[in-house]
This record gives structure tokens, sequence and C-alpha cells, in this order.
């Protein structure tokens, strides 16, 4: 990130770099969540859906149904496919499309087996299982081969490692001449499945 020597002579300079490291720590968490859901491993981490297409270890359980959206069947069959030691703890991870498509599904009662939080700080449910959605993972039926919904115990089946938090180092001379002052940011992280059996996907 750049920043005008005009406009750090006109801001607090206390609070400008802390302004600046929000808003760089609020996109690296961003970034995080599409690599935890379908990095390549290179430069990032391994992502949850790309370790249900390639490489090893290789996420193989799975619900296979037919083109043409979500069905309840379908997404209530995947917490079997996983043993019960990863089913107890296991939730659904959606992209936003199939999360959207599963928020409008019904029981045979007509009751919405997507059931919204009722305590803050709290996931959604479905089917009596907690949902998140990962922005990172690909549209239903996008002619994608990686899946749009996971259902899997994250904390068991998959590690994540924060070698550090966000760094800032302040580069006052570097772009000097163009009336600039340099800040550059970085974060390493990694992830990765461990254990394949702990997730299915759709």
């Amino acid at each position: 990130a750049q920043i005008g020597v005009d406009e750090l002579a006109d801001t607090d300079v206390d609070n400008l770099p802390g302004l600046v490291q929000g808003a760089v720590s609020l996109k690296f968490a961003e970034l995080e969540d599409d690599a935890f859901a379908n990095g390549n491993g290179s430069s990032k981490p391994w992502g949850l859906a790309m370790r249900a297409t390639q490489g090893t270890p290789l996420i193989t359980q799975a619900v296979t149904s037919a083109a043409g959206g979500l069905k309840a069947d379908d997404l209530k069959r995947l917490p079997f496919r996983v043993p019960t030691v990863f089913r107890r703890g296991g939730a659904y991870f959606f992209s936003d499309d199939a999360a959207e498509a599963a928020s409008l599904l019904k029981d045979s009662t007509s009751n919405y087996l997507w059931q919204p939080s009722v305590r803050a700080g709290e996931p959604d449910t479905f089917a009596g299982k907690r949902v998140y959605t990962l922005e990172g993972l690909p549209r239903i039926d996008s002619g994608n081969s990686t899946p749009s919904v996971l259902f899997g115990d994250l904390g068991l089946g998959y590690a994540l490692v924060d070698r550090q938090m966000v760094t800032m180092q302040r580069l006052d001379e570097r772009y000097a001449e163009l009336g600039l002052v340099g800040f550059l940011f970085k974060l390493r992280v990694g992830g990765d499945v461990i254990r394949p059996k702990a997730f299915a996907k759709r």
C-alpha cells in the first residue's frame, strides 16, 4: 500500500497506519477464506474443494445427484458419508448460491430445513447441523469439478497453521521521489486436509 506524504502530514500519524492495517487485515481475511475454500496449495493453503478433486490426501466420500440444483435428500445424506466421530462435530459448508438454494428447501410439512440462529455469534443450522458460507467455493453446476457443498469436521479434519499475525513495515525512502510512503504487509499462513474421511462432498 502507498499513501501520499501530504495525506500523512494532514492525518493523525498515530492513527493512519492502524486504519490502513485494519483494512489490510480485513482483505487478508477475505483471501484466507477463499484459500481455505478452494486454494491450490501454490503460495496459499490447500482448500477443501480442491482436495475433493486432486492431490493427496483426497476427499473421496461423495453424494452424487442429477444436475439441476440442490435436493434436500442429497444434503441430508451427506453427514452419513463420514464416520460417526466426524459427524458429531460436523458442519455444512456452502458456496453463496448453494447456501441460497439450501435455505429455500423444505421438509414434507413445508418447514424450512435451514433454520436461522437464535443466539448471536452462533451459526445457522441445516437439518440440525451447523452451516457456514464459503464464498470461495464454486457455484452450483458451474461446470467446475470442485464441489459447491461439503460436510465435515473442520477441527478434526483440517490443519490450519498461522506462522505470524499481519505485520507492517513502513518504507519511507523507497517511494520518496514520488511523494509517497509505502507500507508492506505480510501474513504467513498455511492449511491442508489431514483427514480426508472427515469430509464428504456433493
